[in-house]
């Protein structure tokens, strides 16, 4: 119904947290009644991984996944990264991601650096596990977000977070703007310090680590849904993203135009 609603083979699951039971059902149903589709959705390291075959088998094309650290010290003593009520492990992160990949399945994941806590060893940690001993398509690198009502916000001094102004922190957060088409680094500065550090100097340093993923041949800042409009407009991932940026920063309509029309050819549905 919604493929004819909408005119299109192509979807993206915008759950951020989708139950793995609930994306092998939805797998089943898709394989049961035989629709040709692609889709991208979220995953979880703590996914059965037994289940990603026939995910690949239903259609889906990319999963993204929350890794957030290569250190098991920061995932447990910063990021609190749970899976069944206990402390996500690397070994899961490893096999979740090269199983996913095997199964032929794009794999994207994404990391925060610096975390809250993090050292030049943890550091080291994380890019070891992203160039070594994982097979990834493709690494989001976020800078440390603190969110009203969360754990570091609460705790902000536990996790060395420093408010600038703490009496006007609640409306600054919340008023704040991010500019998604501009690299973190040339984003107005966060209300607080990380370890220690001001913004412009953590921003350098989540920059300084998706420049060496690059330099080492790893795509960065391409997020699931991104890898399949690169795939539906026949260009590389990379070309891709490059072009989009291109685009949305110089205003250049007619080439964007001219993208969109390959993707949508490629995803239109006919009866």
């Amino acid at each position: 119904e919604m493929i004819k609603r909408y005119r299109t083979t192509v979807f993206r699951f915008a759950g951020s947290n989708t139950p793995g039971f609930l994306k092998k059902e939805i797998a089943e149903e898709l394989i049961k009644e035989g629709l040709d589709i692609k889709y991208t959705t979220f995953g979880h390291v703590g996914d059965d991984v037994r289940d990603f075959e026939l995910l690949k088998e239903s259609g889906c094309y990319s999963l993204f996944f929350g890794i957030e650290s290569g250190s098991q010290r920061i995932l447990e003593e910063s990021i609190n990264k749970l899976s069944g009520g206990r402390f996500v492990k690397i070994q899961q992160i490893i096999a979740a991601i090269n199983i996913c990949k095997k199964a032929g399945i794009y794999t994207v994941g994404s990391v925060i650096i610096p975390a809250p806590l993090e050292t030049e060893e943890t550091k080291k940690e994380s890019l070891d596990l992203l160039l070594n001993r994982i097979k990834i398509d493709s690494v989001l690198v976020s800078l440390p977000g603190v969110v009203l009502g969360t754990e570091w916000e609460r705790n902000h001094e536990k996790y060395n977070i420093v408010y600038l102004n703490p009496e006007t922190f609640d409306k600054d957060l919340m008023i704040y703007k991010i500019k998604l088409l501009a690299p973190p680094i040339l984003w107005d500065p966060f209300p607080y310090k990380i370890n220690g550090k001001p913004f412009k100097e953590y921003a350098k340093e989540s920059n300084d680590f998706a420049q060496a993923l690059e330099e080492n041949g790893i795509l960065t800042q391409a997020p699931d849904e991104m890898l399949l409009m690169a795939h539906l407009a026949e260009m590389p991932a990379r070309e891709f993203r490059d072009r989009m940026r291109q685009c949305f920063s110089l205003g250049n309509y007619k080439e964007l135009k001219k993208i969109i029309g390959k993707i949508n050819y490629n995803s239109f549905f006919t009866e």
